[in-house]
């Protein structure tokens, strides 16, 4: 009935019902089931390998062109320098790569093979990053860029972890972990320029 009194202790345990209604719908749903990792050597294992190295090969070859923002916003050095520094060693990191493909005919970059929904969701992620970066200015952009460098570095991270975990190649291995660190390094120097006021 409208305008009836509804005593709050009786909100309250409505509110507890929802959430434990909740909470047990969560841990009822069906675990979904992951692909195990191939046996080393494998061609499966090779396949698994050629999709983490073409997602490092296609983040690497955008972290190169990150510096082409500042054609037109113009960031304190603070900011920039890092940022022109992550685009200098994603070249560097990609032409290595470059270089690893020639080494072995079995690497290739082109390997990626997300699911579709996925794919359209990192491509309308990246499409929104863009448009916040190109509307924004001063502060604003600087924490925005510098948060979406912070994000694109660790995603870095955990793909070198992930493959360095399959690799058996010691050239690769080694490139893996300079890698890692390097991109460790610039996470940890870009969260430093997140300061809580």
């Amino acid at each position: 009935m409208v305008g009836e009194y509804t005593h709050p202790t009786s909100l309250r345990a409505r509110w507890v019902i929802v959430l434990v209604t909740l909470i047990i719908g969560c841990k009822s749903s069906p675990v979904q089931q992951q692909t195990p990792p191939a046996p080393a050597g494998s061609a499966d294992a090779i396949h698994q390998l050629n999709e983490g190295y073409s997602l490092l090969y296609k983040l690497m070859s955008d972290e190169s062109d990150v510096g082409k923002i500042f054609i037109l916003k113009r960031p304190s050095e603070a900011v920039s320098a890092p940022v022109k520094e992550i685009g200098n060693a994603a070249q560097a990191a990609r032409k290595k790569m470059d270089e690893l493909a020639k080494q072995d005919s079995r690497l290739s970059y082109q390997t990626a093979d997300l699911p579709y929904m996925e794919q359209r969701s990192r491509e309308l992620q990246s499409s929104a990053y863009s448009k916040a970066l190109l509307t924004s200015s001063g502060k604003d952009f600087e924490a925005r860029l510098v948060f979406t460098q912070i994000e694109a570095m660790n995603y870095a991270i955990q793909l070198c972890k992930s493959l360095n975990e399959k690799e058996q190649d010691a050239n690769r291995k080694a490139f893996l972990q300079g890698l890692e660190k390097q991109c460790q390094d610039f996470h940890d120097r870009l969260a430093k320029l997140l300061t809580v006021n």
